[in-house]
């Protein structure tokens, strides 16, 4: 359960990633027009794209099923959630490939070797690609190698497993009261309930920090 400033904090923070998304969109749009079409792919369709889906993940679960709710969303909203759930993670996971992928054209690597054959070891939290990552970026990484890592174990569920899905409600036995307040989890057995709204917001402002290094990283390129 949150707390009536925590609930406040978290609708703030929310409100404020959304909108930096916006303004980070625009940013990769402008400077796209000078990219060579490989990176310029990645940038709009994928890193514009993915933060267009996560921002509005995330605003879905604050508007239906928010933090503070107190009492059990229906069975129709809790579909939807599972699938902005998934979708959520699958984007959180998947924009850190299209980073990546974007630094391996915006370096020219396709000129020094086959990508296809090498494809595995494009990946930003990848120790064979460190060397590409310019310096904004690879301080961020070197700080969110744990998140990513926490990330990572729920994409796979997603993929191969359990998928995760949104919990309608828990029997505290502590308090000895049912507590509405939504988490996800994949299995019981291999998982524990995470808060959905502080982890979105942890996941989302992981993601914004990243992409706001790359626009550092690459805007006198691409000015």
């Amino acid at each position: 359960m949150y707390t009536e400033e925590q609930i406040e904090k978290l609708h703030l923070k929310s409100r404020k990633l959304y909108a930096k998304c916006f303004d980070l969109q625009e940013k990769l749009v402008t400077m796209s027009e000078k990219m060579p079409p490989e990176a310029r792919e990645h940038a709009v369709y994928g890193i514009a794209r993915r933060l267009v889906m996560l921002r509005e993940c995330m605003k879905f679960f604050f508007e239906n099923i928010p933090p503070e709710i107190n009492k059990e969303a229906n069975s129709v909203v809790l579909a939807q959630g599972n699938a902005n759930l998934h979708a959520f993670l699958i984007n959180c996971s998947g924009i850190n490939d299209n980073i990546a992928w974007f630094l391996a054209y915006h370096h020219a690597l396709e000129q020094k070797m086959d990508l296809e054959k090498n494809k595995h070891d494009i990946g930003l939290f990848n120790k064979e690609f460190e060397k590409y990552l310019p310096e904004n970026v690879a301080n961020k990484v070197g700080r969110f190698t744990d998140w990513y890592a926490g990330l990572t174990r729920y994409r796979h569920p997603i993929a191969h497993r359990i998928p995760p899905y949104v919990i309608p409600y828990v029997e505290s036995k502590d308090i000895g009261k049912i507590v509405y307040t939504p988490c996800y989890i994949h299995a019981f057995d291999k998982s524990y309930p995470v808060p959905l709204h502080a982890q979105f917001v942890c996941d989302l402002g992981a993601v914004v920090e990243l992409v706001e290094a790359l626009s550092i990283d690459i805007e006198a390129s691409y000015a």
